[in-house]
């Protein structure tokens, strides 16, 4: 099984963005407070300064880290 972590690319954008609605869907069922959402400029600046990292296993896509 073949792990790695990478930088996440612009092209990822759209899908970063996805998992944060998933995550704050789930924040809303589970708990008082939730995210406030990201803005995708801050988003894409975090991509090009190379601080945003996605998990990938066997080059399928696991999750996104920030």
């Amino acid at each position: 099984m073949q792990i790695q972590v990478a930088n996440s690319q612009p092209s990822d954008l759209d899908m970063i963005f996805d998992f944060y609605e998933m995550a704050v869907a789930h924040q809303k069922k589970v708990f008082n407070k939730h995210w406030q959402g990201f803005s995708k400029e801050l988003v894409g600046t975090e991509i090009a300064e190379n601080r945003q990292y996605k998990i990938l296993l066997m080059m399928k896509l696991l999750v996104f880290l920030r």
